[in-house]
C-alpha cells in the first residue's frame, strides 16, 4: 500500500474514531449539551464562566483521555510502518496533550484535585510536550 492511501486510511479512521468517542462521551455524559448551553450563556452574559461546569470537566476528561490514547496508538502505528519522525511526533504529542489535560480535567471534577493546583498541572504537560519535541528534533 502506497504511503499516500495509508495516510487517508488513517485520517478515515481517525474521524471514524473520533466521531465514536463523541458518541460515547454524550452516552456517559447525558448532561454534556445542557452544560455547553449553560456555559454559552455564562460567556455571553458575564463573558466569563460563572459555574463549575464539573460534568463538562468529567466530559471533557473522558473525551481527552481517549483521544490522547487514540493519537498514541496511531503514532505507534505510524512508528512500525516507519512514517518519518515529523509525524509520529506530531501524533505522539497530539495524544500526550490529550491524555495529560484530560486526566487532569477529569481528576478535577472528581475533585481530586484543588482548583489551585489546575494551571500548574495543565503547565507541566504543555512543558512535557515542549521537552519531547525538544528532545527529538535536536537529537537529529
Amino acid at each position: 500500500m502506497g504511503e499516500r492511501q495509508w495516510k487517508g486510511r488513517i485520517g478515515v479512521i481517525s474521524f471514524g474514531v473520533f466521531l465514536i468517542l463523541v458518541a460515547v462521551t454524550w452516552l456517559n455524559y447525558p448532561t454534556f449539551p445542557s452544560e455547553i448551553r449553560l456555559l454559552s450563556e455564562d460567556l455571553r452574559i458575564y463573558y466569563r464562566p460563572v459555574g463549575l461546569y464539573l460534568g463538562l470537566l468529567g466530559a471533557f476528561g473522558f473525551f481527552g483521555v481517549s483521544f490522547g490514547v487514540w493519537l498514541l496508538i496511531i503514532a505507534a502505528a505510524r512508528a512500525i510502518f516507519r512514517q518519518g519522525l515529523c509525524r509520529i511526533l506530531a501524533d505522539a504529542s497530539g495524544g500526550v496533550f490529550f491524555a495529560g489535560c484530560g486526566y487532569v480535567s477529569m481528576k478535577y471534577a472528581q475533585g481530586a484535585i484543588p482548583r489551585d493546583i489546575v494551571l500548574p498541572l495543565f503547565i507541566v504537560v504543555i512543558g512535557v510536550i515542549v521537552v519531547i519535541n525538544g528532545v527529538v528534533r535536536f537529537s537529529r
